[in-house]
Parts: C-alpha cells; structure tokens; sequence
C-alpha cells in the first residue's frame, strides 16, 4: 500500500483499445502497482480504482506516486500523462490534487488487496 493514506491526486485514464494498448478484455479493479511518463520523465505508482472498464472507457483512478515529494510537482491539475507496462497501454489526466488535503478518500478509507499488476485489460482478471 502507498506510504501515505489520502492518494496524491485524482485522474480520469483512457484505456487505449485495440492494437495501441493490446487491450482484449475488460481491466478490473483493484491497486496495481505501474509507470507514469511526463515530460519524458517516468515516475512509480500505485493506482487505484473500482469496477471494470473497457477499452476505450474513462474512468477515474486515485493515484500515489512512490517518489510524491519530487515527482508531485510534475502533476498538476490538468496535467496528462502515459501509463507504461510494457508499453504504453492507458493516458491519463490529473482531474484534482488531493495529498496534503484534510478530506479523506473513501476509496482509500477501505482496506484493498494489493496486487501488482499491469495497466493492461485481462492481466488481473
């Protein structure tokens, strides 16, 4: 689980369908552990969202990055950014920052299995 309780912001990801992201199925669920590109720049994190999305689906995900004292800066609202395993399968955007925030995320609230998995549809399911 992520160092700290409340994620570092809020994005909405793009599932890339097809032969971009070799998506074949739906993604479910759950934390997985991946690689955020900005600027030419790749960060750890863990994000974490509920249900199951298909490709080309928008769906919101709470995200902690590993490094968030330096990489933070590099997200700000509106931000987009590339979500790697093995290539580029999602984009994303940064809807709202939240660390440091006094509101808690129910997401985050909940006690979630932790599952290292990969941005790619079919991997977790």
């Amino acid at each position: 689980m992520a160092t700290h309780a409340v994620p570092d912001f809020v994005a909405e990801i793009c599932l890339l369908p097809g032969e971009l992201g070799d998506f074949h199925s739906h993604l479910s669920g759950g934390e997985w552990q991946t690689v955020l590109e900005i600027n030419h720049e790749f960060w750890s994190a863990t994000m974490h969202f509920d249900g199951e999305h298909l490709p080309g689906e928008l769906f919101e995900a709470e995200v902690w990055l590993l490094l968030a004292d330096v990489a933070l800066p590099m997200f700000g609202q509106g931000a987009s950014f590339a979500i790697w395993e093995d290539g580029s399968h999602a984009f994303g955007s940064v809807k709202r920052l939240t660390h440091g925030s006094d509101l808690e995320s129910p997401i985050a609230q909940r006690e979630v299995s932790v599952g290292a998995g990969v941005m790619r549809a079919g991997a977790g399911a």
